[in-house]
């Protein structure tokens, strides 16, 4: 047969290989098809989980408004208890935990710092004192105090995130008051007095020194908040988680008193130097209000008062005075410590003897609550300690053991 003839067994042969090439081709392009559409709602996913943590409002409203087409619970604006409660400018509602942080501020510098967590599901509220003079660390990695992160250009993520981190929180709002506006809203409610036992001078972040005579019942409101900041305590957040403690009933109640219509004027009268995010139109007022409604509604349950711990710090390698030694220099990055003259010890046979076996320093904490736990966390991450665990036999403390790289200088002892 010539070279250049086919017989039809062949022809048939080429047309079959021909069909399978384009079905093949077909198939592939189906496949990247589906990949691409694959693709496309894994990016839509990512968006809306992004518009969602991040308060994005165009993105979130695609989140709410895709949760009520499905039927999600908990997601319709109408039902939340609380105006605070939805989200601003999208609409959906918070669940769970609402964490409000609260600044207040003079000039450029953070005199205190007010977490207040919320959650009316478990009838459950707390306010945590936060620390403004420890340190955190800036976008380039430097430190900083607290008391220092709104002076700068990120100061307001700065702030959240380090509060967040330090507490176990969200932080869904931030509220910062200057120090004057908040002393203007502090004239316009009836305080309850503060007595004292004995004469105490008070400091006034402005001026000095004030006076708080033994018996005398003190309303006016420079004291009043001088007495509560406890610029005057040897440990200030110690001080104030005692002092607020025992004014927050009376507080609470006068602020209930003055009436949701009222609460609105005076905040529109007075609104904070940087509320985040931003609520849309003249919502602003609603939200501090329903706030303040939240605190005050003893249907929410009992507020708890309670401030990070200070830190105690052993002796876990035997180095004379180390211990001392890490205390000064965990002082200096404004952790508070509660005392630094202790070897760790373990128990062999019922017998306690020094442990100072110790060659990396550890941080342990006695209590799983959210915000103790996430302080040893954050602790650990600004002292660069890897070892951060769970002990329930250190009680309500968080403990640092200092090990021999403690000795070498780790601290900057």
């Amino acid at each position: 047969m010539p070279s250049g003839s086919m017989t039809a067994e062949d022809r048939l042969g080429r047309g079959e290989s021909g069909r399978l090439a384009r079905l093949r081709r077909d198939q592939g392009r189906r496949r990247r098809r589906r990949a691409l559409v694959a693709l496309a709602a894994l990016a839509l996913v990512a968006l809306l989980v992004v518009g969602s943590l991040l308060e994005i409002p165009y993105l979130d409203i695609v989140r709410s408004l895709a949760g009520r087409l499905l039927g999600e619970p908990g997601k319709v604006t109408s039902q939340a208890r609380y105006d605070f409660l939805r989200y601003p400018r999208a609409g959906g509602e918070i669940e769970g935990d609402v964490d409000v942080l609260f600044a207040l501020r003079h000039g450029d510098e953070v005199l205190a710092i007010l977490l207040f967590t919320c959650n009316p599901q478990e009838s459950r509220k707390e306010f945590l004192l936060l620390p403004e003079g420890i340190h955190a660390y800036d976008a380039e990695g430097a430190e900083l105090p607290l008391r220092r992160t709104l002076s700068g250009k990120e100061g307001r993520d700065l702030l959240r995130a380090a509060a967040g981190s330090m507490s176990g929180a969200t932080v869904e709002y931030l509220v910062v008051y200057d120090l004057e506006g908040c002393l203007a809203i502090m004239d316009s409610l009836v305080l309850p007095p503060v007595r004292l036992g004995e004469d105490l001078e008070v400091v006034d972040p402005r001026d000095g020194r004030r006076r708080i005579s033994a018996g005398q019942a003190v309303r006016d409101s420079d004291r009043v908040l001088s007495y509560l900041l406890a610029g005057d305590a040897a440990d200030p957040l110690a001080a104030r988680e005692e002092r607020l403690r025992s004014f927050l009933g009376g507080l609470l109640s006068s602020l209930e008193s003055v009436g949701r219509e009222a609460l609105e004027e005076l905040f529109a009268t007075h609104p904070p130097a940087l509320f985040y995010p931003d609520p849309a139109g003249g919502e602003l007022p609603a939200y501090l209000a329903s706030m303040v409604e939240a605190a005050c509604d003893p249907s929410a349950g009992e507020p708890a008062v309670r401030a990070t711990p200070p830190v105690e710090v052993l002796n876990g390698c035997g180095v004379p005075q180390l211990g001392a030694k890490v205390a000064e220099a965990l002082a200096r990055r404004g952790i508070r410590v509660s005392g630094s003259a202790g070897n760790a010890k373990v128990t062999v046979d019922g017998m306690e003897f020094n442990d100072f076996t110790h060659e990396k320093s550890l941080i342990r904490y006695g209590r799983e609550e959210r915000h103790f736990s996430a302080y040893a966390q954050y602790l650990g991450v600004l002292l660069n300690v890897t070892e951060v665990v769970y002990d329930p036999g250190v009680g309500s403390r968080v403990v640092l053991v200092a090990g021999r790289d403690a000795a070498a200088g780790k601290f900057g002892t």
